[in-house]
């Protein structure tokens, strides 16, 4: 154990880092080793192919000392599916469950179960923990469409019905679901990648829309915060940042008592 471990008693750093390319560099494993990160998220750029993408799980594993630490990616299906080099499936978007369970909601929760089981054993099968996954957010008139596909639809029962069947297929085959973002991205009219979003709209609004897919699964184990200001609750900081928001409003209003991650903390929200 290092004098930086030891001094935390072993513990992590609250911290879930990244890296450039598809292995460690010497250094870098020097880093992990010192600093002990609670996890390690994964882009793009970081898997080529499986035996690639599982010796650097493996790496990263065995730099910190902890066999079971996180290791995570977005991987919702659509747009945003980082393995997206050839050598894995690509999988629907979430939008596309959503237009069937407007005509069939019982064949669209059976068909997004099947696909949240086949993603999830997938992904362990290469060593990841997390899809941070799934989307909750609503797709509503005259928002920015950073969210658009990936939205399930704009009825938050739909959401939460469907976002339900992810997080219970993700647990089936020991993948970690990370409902995102909350309390809700969906009515933002800008991308938090960019600038820093406001919603305006009343408590009461919230609570009966963007809020209500986050209430109805707060039994999730983890949980991305948005990078949005919610002017309602606190005019000043987005909720990443707001002691309100997440004291008031996550653990209050919505009642989730889960794991708090971040959005990244390189978007221009911040």
């Amino acid at each position: 154990m290092t004098a930086a471990n030891a001094s935390r008693g072993g513990r992590p750093l609250a911290l879930v880092l990244g890296i450039q390319r598809p292995t460690l560099s010497a250094d870098e494993l020097a880093f992990f080793r010192e600093a002990n990160p609670y996890g390690l998220f994964l882009g793009r750029r970081n898997m080529k192919d499986p035996d690639q993408l599982r010796a650097l799980c493996a790496a990263f594993r065995e730099a910190v000392g902890r066999p079971d630490a996180p290791v995570l990616t977005d991987q919702e299906g659509g747009r945003v599916s980082h393995l997206d080099s050839g050598a894995w499936p690509m999988f629907r978007s979430f939008r596309s469950f959503g237009r069937l369970a407007e005509k069939d909601m019982a064949a669209a929760k059976r068909a997004i179960r099947l696909s949240s089981v086949a993603m999830g054993r997938m992904m362990r099968e290469v060593g990841l923990n997390s899809a941070c996954s799934p989307v909750l957010d609503l797709l509503l008139p005259g928002a920015d469409l950073v969210i658009g596909e990936r939205a399930f639809g704009g009825d938050p029962e739909l959401v939460a019905a469907l976002g339900r069947e992810v997080v219970d297929g993700f647990l089936e085959v020991g993948l970690m679901p990370v409902m995102k973002h909350i309390p809700g991205h969906g009515r933002a009219t800008e991308d938090s990648h960019k600038t820093r979003p406001v919603v305006t709209a009343d408590a009461a609004t919230l609570d009966a829309t963007d809020f209500l897919p986050f209430a109805r699964l707060r039994d999730t184990p983890w949980a991305m915060v948005s990078h949005v200001v919610y002017s309602a609750f606190d005019p000043d900081r987005p909720a990443s940042v707001s002691p309100v928001i997440t004291q008031e409003v996550i653990r209050g209003r919505l009642g989730f008592d889960g794991v708090l991650i971040s959005d990244c903390v390189f978007m221009n929200s911040l």
